[in-house]
């Protein structure tokens, strides 16, 4: 803001409220009347790529909003901040928190005493921050009550916590992960995650694994819930050359999926795919509710003009 008089009767207002999203702004010495005010009828606030002048920052701001049941920073985190944040946070200031996302950045020793001074977590959204052991501790006492949990470009996260994931959060409905081994996933107990809904995976394997792929997708079998199965590839960097992803050939074990009758969405975005004719005709066949395939079918251009031509006509939507 640019008018000092204008400051007061804007947060004044903004105080009655229920969601708040500030993006890609500054927050002011002049806006230092903030401090002065509560928001008690904010429940949702979300701070993206904010600045803060002068004395104030993000921690400054979020306490004046003691009845957050959601909180989104999408914004750098000074570590002070950040330290005064999990402080306070695990005196109860915020007793009905529980969707929480944290982004930019954050580290394992950041992230770690937030995750233990939260009462209870729904949503966790760490994407963008480094995901450690220590944060991995704390994360287990949530897993009774998580329901969605992102780690997308989240470093630090292998296998072995997207299986204890799996096998210990049994209302999970959204996960989204990075790349697993697949080894990492056949090797543990039964997922008991059956009311998943979305799931992002791009599942690994090393030259001589394919012999896993029937055991992936047998786990994928289980969850009978599932609307959306995306194991694309997002990695903006170069992929080792002897790790593929899941292969969606009926050779390769497609056919284990005719449980999924509620898939709607499947990307494979990012992989090399070499479907056929009969995969399509298999998709439309048992996933009557598909409605939007998102990848490269086949690199053969006539192959993949064909099937694109037998999902189109079944009205199912393809984006490459």
């Amino acid at each position: 803001m640019t008018n000092a008089r204008d400051v007061e009767p804007f947060w004044s207002l903004c105080t009655k409220l229920e969601s708040i999203h500030m993006a890609a702004t500054t927050i002011a010495t002049c806006d230092s009347k903030l401090a002065n005010l509560l928001f008690p009828n904010t429940q949702s606030l979300e701070l993206r790529l904010l600045g803060c002048d002068g004395n104030l920052d993000q921690f400054d701001l979020i306490r004046l909003f003691p009845r957050l049941e959601e909180l989104k920073c999408y914004s750098s985190f000074r570590d002070r901040s950040l330290g005064k944040f999990a402080q306070v946070i695990a005196q109860d200031s915020w007793p009905s928190l529980e969707k929480l996302s944290l982004g930019y950045g954050a580290t394992d020793e950041n992230v770690s005493p937030i995750l233990e001074g939260v009462q209870r977590i729904t949503s966790l959204d760490l994407s963008d921050c480094h995901f450690g052991p220590r944060s991995f501790q704390a994360l287990q006492r949530h897993f009774s009550t998580l329901v969605e949990l992102s780690f997308r470009e989240c470093s630090g996260v292998q296998g072995e916590v997207f299986q204890k994931i799996m096998c210990l959060s049994p209302r999970l409905e959204i996960l989204k992960c990075n790349k697993i081994p697949a080894n990492d996933v056949v090797n543990g107990e039964q997922w008991v995650c059956l009311s998943l809904k979305t799931l992002q995976v791009c599942f690994r394997f090393g030259r001589g694994d394919q012999y896993l792929q029937h055991l992936v997708f047998e786990r994928l079998a289980t969850l009978v819930h599932l609307e959306c199965l995306d194991i694309g590839n997002y990695s903006f960097y170069q992929e080792n050359p002897i790790l593929e992803p899941l292969d969606l050939r009926l050779r390769s074990g497609l056919g284990t999926l005719s449980s999924l009758t509620n898939i709607k969405f499947l990307s494979f975005y990012g992989t090399e795919q070499a479907l056929e004719t009969n995969e399509a005709l298999w998709m439309l066949e048992n996933w009557k509710n598909l409605q939007t395939v998102s990848g490269e079918l086949n690199r053969n251009g006539t192959v993949k003009n064909t099937l694109v031509g037998i999902l189109q006509a079944c009205e199912v939507r393809v984006r490459e």
